[in-house]
């Protein structure tokens, strides 16, 4: 193969990586933002929040990773897996980490429905 011929398909070759590659990673970056404004948006809504800073309840040597936290409202991936590998996991709820109300706006038609998302945002 002669060195124009090489120059030609390599130089092709980048003309038609370039566009691509620049798609692509405008797209990641468009879902990336995504993703992370729908987890802020869906943890915002759920009012869990962290103990404050002052609290006997983070005085434990096993809440450090908590501790960074403190006071604050849980909103990002990373306050979420804090607040899911405290002591306890994410499944207990108890009175270190309590959740603030949830307003309840509940029609007659979803009555049943209603009470069981309640009772699952109470922690029962």
């Amino acid at each position: 193969m002669r060195r124009r011929t090489f120059d030609r398909l390599v130089s092709t070759e980048g003309l038609v990586l370039v566009p691509i590659l620049a798609v692509a990673g405008g797209l990641l970056t468009w879902g990336q933002r995504y993703i992370t404004n729908e987890v802020r948006d869906q943890l915002a809504e759920q009012k869990i929040y962290f103990p404050a800073s002052d609290s006997p309840e983070l005085a434990a040597p096993e809440f450090e990773p908590v501790r960074r936290y403190a006071g604050q409202q849980l909103t990002t991936g990373d306050q979420a897996k804090a607040y899911a590998d405290r002591p306890g996991g994410g499944l207990a709820i108890d009175v270190a980490f309590p959740r603030h109300p949830v307003p309840a706006r509940l029609s007659a038609r979803d009555n049943q429905r209603g009470r069981r998302l309640a009772s699952r945002r109470a922690g029962y």
